[in-house]
């Protein structure tokens, strides 16, 4: 009888305990997340309003991890979607 051990590629750590932002429109210093800093808060403060004015918002999404193999493999790339879902 014959035991394969398994290969890992990689191994992803995923913080399901935390409470994790991603900031737009403003940077914290020495942030834990390093998807949480917006990494151009000039084009995301500017937003057109329902009458044609412009105002300077910044926001903050607040998200938790509950799944953590839809996190890792449900979409290539869960941080930058999420941000380009919150822009949108």
């Amino acid at each position: 009888m014959a035991y394969a051990i398994p290969y890992f590629d990689e191994i992803h750590i995923v913080p399901i305990q935390r409470l994790l932002k991603l900031e737009f429109g403003f940077a914290t210093p020495n942030a834990t997340n390093v998807y949480q800093a917006d990494p151009q808060p000039e084009d995301t403060e500017t937003m057109i309003t329902g009458d044609l004015n412009t105002a300077l918002v910044p926001w903050v999404v607040q998200y938790r991890i509950t799944d953590p193999k839809t996190y890792l493999f449900g979409a290539r790339e869960p941080e930058q979607t999420l941000r380009d879902l919150s822009k949108a």
